[in-house]
């Protein structure tokens, strides 16, 4: 999936990496939200929901200096036409790269 904003905005692999890792593991926690709370808990110390502990894990991203966000527009008909494997569907995705955006 990182690959996605490589193609529509140019970004290098480490920007997209970086900038969907959060909005993924906020997806992710529909199939695996016990898990995802486990991470934030044990690798950042977040208690609470997932949606709020993305949001800081965003948010120290960016106090860190890393933008966190992507500049253009998510076009939903190239996203879909970009072939990706994954337990994601479409919708999904899409959302992904919407919260990505500025």
């Amino acid at each position: 999936m990182e690959f996605i904003p490589e193609a529509l905005f140019g970004a290098s692999y480490r920007k997209s990496l970086t900038t969907l890792f959060p909005r993924f593991l906020k997806a992710m926690a529909a199939y695996h939200e016990e898990e995802i709370r486990a991470y934030f808990r044990d690798a950042f110390g977040y208690e609470g929901d997932v949606d709020g502990s993305a949001a800081k894990m965003v948010a120290l991203f960016e106090e860190l200096g890393i933008d966190m966000y992507f500049e253009g527009d998510a076009d939903e008909t190239r996203i879909c036409q970009i072939p990706i494997d994954s337990v994601l569907d479409q919708d999904e995705v899409i959302r992904i790269i919407r919260e990505s955006m500025q």
